[in-house]
């Protein structure tokens, strides 16, 4: 089977994206530092197959001092389809490279699209700690890993 669009071409794809935005990173880590939070994107790649998954997590600073946490030691952890569960099937359409039925040029512009005008200003919104308190108050975070020490924090 001949990829529509190979890894490394995907990869560059959404590093443009996210540098655009103010992410730094190396590897599939982005971070972004604010004054309460450092947001972190890591994207993964399946071991099966061509596809990708989108990590996102949170860094309370009043919890650690650590200034480029792997996401998998972040305070609050979540997958991209879970936290926009309602354009879960567009996110796994654009993240599997396996689906011939998506050209480049229409994946690079959805996966613009998506970075710019829903990941991004999500998460942004998304960078205090008052504002993690009222995601977690309204079950935005059902389905994440929540540490008890960021529960603590985030139930009161």
């Amino acid at each position: 089977m001949i990829l529509d669009m190979d890894t490394k071409t995907f990869k560059t794809l959404f590093r443009s994206a996210l540098s655009s935005q103010g992410f730094t990173g190396k590897g599939g880590t982005w971070h972004r530092d604010s004054a309460e939070t450092i947001l972190v994107i890591n994207l993964q790649t399946s071991q099966f197959a061509t596809q990708f998954y989108v990590n996102i997590a949170w860094w309370l600073k009043v919890l650690g001092t650590d200034t480029r946490p792997k996401e998998m030691d972040c305070h609050i952890r979540i997958r991209l389809t879970e936290l926009l569960f309602n354009e879960r099937q567009l996110i796994e359409q654009l993240f599997n490279l396996e689906d011939a039925s998506i050209s480049n040029v229409h994946r690079s512009r959805r996966i613009n699209l998506l970075v710019f005008d829903r990941i991004v200003p999500h998460i942004l919104s998304l960078q205090t700690v008052q504002s993690l308190k009222l995601a977690f108050e309204e079950d935005m975070f059902k389905n994440a890993a929540v540490t008890l020490e960021a529960r603590k924090i985030l139930a009161n």
